[in-house]
């Protein structure tokens, strides 16, 4: 479930990647306030990209236009970073004729990202540090960011997806598509990018 997934990155955060007390707030109460405290070292976003939740996100694009530590946006999370830079978010594209649909439950009819792919890194940056030119992550996602922010740089892409991770050019935040938490001991990668977050 959502709520396991997000109790899985709360004790990764806590425990094996950046080793800090993690709070979990959920978007739709998060005011400024919230990410005004003198301990907070950095932001995680994950959360859901309906337009129902829209109302809801004026606060949180504020804190991700103004924010004073290091952001990272995560699948939706990414698209809030992209969008509250002024650039939209949407469906990839509708399945072809006799294209397989790995997940027919979740968006039926449209293509989607999912399992364990390659993304390769086009831009180094240090949320890379010790990895290698492509990737194996988690993918889970029906909608991408469709045109990259103004003031953001490209960092990784896919042939399905152009858009897989970015950063602001003048402070540390930063967008990913895929989920770097769903790592494992076969697929390493997503842990690293974590860490160099955190070390970031």
């Amino acid at each position: 479930t959502h709520a396991e997934k997000i109790a899985q990155l709360c004790g990764r955060i806590g425990g094996e990647v950046a080793g800090l007390p993690c709070v979990v707030v959920h978007y739709a109460e998060a005011t400024r306030e919230d990410f005004s405290g003198p301990n907070l070292r950095a932001i995680v976003i994950t959360g859901a990209g309906s337009p129902s939740v829209a109302p809801m996100l004026r606060d949180l694009f504020e804190v991700i236009r103004e924010g004073r530590v290091p952001i990272l946006g995560i699948c939706a999370g990414h698209q809030h970073v992209a969008k509250a830079h002024g650039a939209a978010s949407d469906m990839m594209r509708k399945l072809r004729e006799g294209e397989k649909d790995p997940h027919p439950a979740y968006h039926p009819g449209m293509f989607k990202e999912w399992g364990m792919l390659p993304v390769t890194v086009v831009r180094r940056d240090p949320l890379f540090d010790g990895l290698p030119g492509t990737l194996t992550v988690q993918e889970y996602h029906a909608a991408e960011v469709k045109t990259l922010p103004g003031g953001f740089d490209l960092l990784a892409s896919t042939p399905d997806c152009r858009v897989e991770a970015i950063r602001r050019r003048d402070r540390p935040v930063y967008g990913i598509q895929f989920h770097a938490e769903c790592y494992d001991d076969a697929h390493p990668d997503g842990r690293r990018v974590l860490q160099n977050f955190f070390r970031i």
